[in-house]
């Protein structure tokens, strides 16, 4: 009896070719199902109803549109960013009391927010490094209670809460 060919290489590269040649036929299948085009009939398309995508197109032509975005050229080296910040509809301007207990050139430079609640702020005194105070740590008598991405809030031991905003650059 004659044995196969890859018979004396035993069952591994036996079981590789079949393999391989599964692989090749899936591909196959995969690359077909890819790239076919199905027609649809016109009973199934009757209940579809499609909307664009732009409701109301703006009237006014394009050209139009492109000059005014060119004469408000955003990178003009003349241009200066905008008096006030920008906030969102609804968005509430921070309200600042300046606090009794802190001097007026103690300045908030950042906050930081921490996910779970609580979070720090920090604070540049002159004279004296950056100091970073945690909530619930005090500093010269007022108690850190909460920070937002914009503010701190203290309370004195009289119980008043007072905000100091982030200072803005360069003011």
């Amino acid at each position: 009896m004659k044995r196969l060919p890859l018979a004396r290489y035993g069952p591994g590269p036996v079981l590789g070719l079949v393999l391989a040649g599964m692989a090749a036929v899936l591909l196959a299948v995969a690359t077909w199902r890819a790239i076919r085009v199905e027609s649809i009939s016109g009973q199934e398309l009757a209940g579809v109803g499609f909307e664009p995508a732009i409701p109301n197109p703006p009237d006014s032509t394009s050209a139009d549109r492109v000059a005014v975005a060119l004469d408000n050229d955003p990178f003009h080296p003349e241009r200066r960013r905008p008096g006030r910040r920008f906030r969102l509809p609804g968005e509430r301007r921070p309200q600042s009391a300046r606090p009794a207990g802190l001097p007026e050139s103690v300045r908030l430079t950042g906050t930081i927010v921490y996910q779970g609640g609580g979070g720090a702020a920090i604070l540049q005194r002159p004279g004296y490094s950056t100091l970073m105070i945690r909530v619930g740590e005090r500093l010269e008598g007022l108690e850190l209670v909460r920070v937002t991405r914009e503010q701190a809030v203290f309370r004195a031991t009289t119980g008043t809460e007072l905000v100091i905003n982030v200072s803005q650059p360069g003011g």
